[in-house]
């Protein structure tokens, strides 16, 4: 079966699909490729539809990444990401260090900025912000990606991104509180995870 066949728009790649117990909904994370981006989006059923759904409409230039779903209530959070095309030479800076000297590289690039953590409620198809980021190209910090739900349902645990002294960015093991709308620090995470 393809993914046309399923109200899945190809060609795509499926990322993940999530289970939502509270709401007994299948979703699918796809990713389509348009030009030099790599486009995120959400597709939803019940198990016992035969085809997919459109289940967050974001603009074009819009990513959707690292969805995860709620262990207790029918909500799926997601990151939301602008995109922004580049033409021509562009400077590229060695392990993203804005201290050391940059090389020119030509061609056309992708950029990605964060807009925030949304979250959809699946039962009323309501999204609102859980963060966001009201200059996004110059944010010193942000949510990269997204790990999961604490069992109780009032933790986001993600990596968090920042922008060290010397423009390194640097990634840590938090936990956002839902309630307090507070982003607390685990641990650092070694360079290697990206």
């Amino acid at each position: 079966m393809r993914f046309r066949d399923l109200g899945i728009p190809e060609p795509c790649q499926l990322l993940g699909l999530l289970y939502s117990a509270p709401s007994e909904r299948l979703v699918a994370h796809v990713q389509f490729h348009q030009g030099p981006f790599q486009i995120g989006r959400l597709y939803s059923r019940r198990p016992a539809d035969s085809t997919y759904s459109s289940l967050v409409e974001v603009e074009a230039s819009h990513s959707i990444e690292t969805p995860v779903v709620c262990p207790l209530t029918p909500s799926l959070y997601f990151i939301l990401n602008l995109l922004q095309r580049f033409e021509g030479p562009r400077f590229v800076y060695p392990d993203g260090d804005l201290s050391k000297t940059p090389a020119t590289v030509h061609g056309d690039f992708a950029a990605s900025w964060p807009c925030g953590v949304l979250r959809k409620r699946l039962d009323t198809g309501e999204v609102e912000g859980v963060v966001e980021y009201a200059r996004p190209k110059e944010a010193e910090s942000w949510i990269a990606s997204l790990l999961g739900v604490s069992a109780d349902g009032r933790e986001l645990y993600c990596r968090r991104a920042v922008v060290a002294s010397h423009k390194s960015v640097q990634y840590h093991l938090a936990r956002l509180d839902l309630r307090a709308g507070t982003l607390t620090e685990i641990t650092a995470l070694p360079a290697i995870v990206v």
